[in-house]
């Protein structure tokens, strides 16, 4: 079989080490585009950058409406240490029987705002999707940079040791 082209098969060594080739040439390139569509693409999201995002609301805008109701979102422990002054406990493990206590102090009209821990934290935001969804308020946000926000504010006065 002297003379012969040898051609690389399914069952072959040579045959799978080539199909690795590709992959890897494949996977290399789909890295290489996907790393520049992050930079170039003008809706991509600005990692690092404080921007608000959809459903939030910044401090300054709500401090001067007394009429809104404050929703801590964090866990029971937390808010026991330290809360807004009147603020509600609806976080996510007990949602369902905190809830009430929102139907009862909410009217048609009143702005919601929803904190958790940190700007990083999606408890509020996720506290204000369902309050939204599931009951007739409209004006309900989470607060732009959480927890962290109210305790370096001063417009907002912050019950200590208060059981609720």
């Amino acid at each position: 079989m002297r003379g012969q082209i040898r051609s690389h098969g399914p069952g072959d060594a040579g045959f799978a080490l080539v199909l690795v080739k590709r992959a890897i040439v494949l996977v290399a390139l789909a890295a290489f585009f996907g790393g520049i569509s992050i930079f170039i693409n003008p809706a991509s999201p600005r990692y690092g950058e404080d921007q608000i995002r959809k459903g939030e609301v910044p401090l300054e805008s709500v401090v001067s409406n007394a009429d809104v109701l404050w929703v801590d979102a964090r866990d029971s422990r937390a808010y026991l240490t330290s809360h807004v002054k009147g603020a509600l406990l609806i976080n996510e493990d007990d949602y369902y029987k905190q809830i009430g206590a929102f139907l009862d102090e909410w009217k048609e009209g009143r702005i919601v705002v929803v904190y958790c821990s940190s700007h990083a934290c999606p408890s509020a935001a996720n506290i204000a999707r369902r309050i939204r969804l599931e009951t007739d308020a409209t004006q309900v946000y989470s607060l732009y940079g959480g927890w962290e926000r109210l305790l370096n504010s001063k417009a907002v006065t912050i019950e200590t040791g208060v059981d609720k």
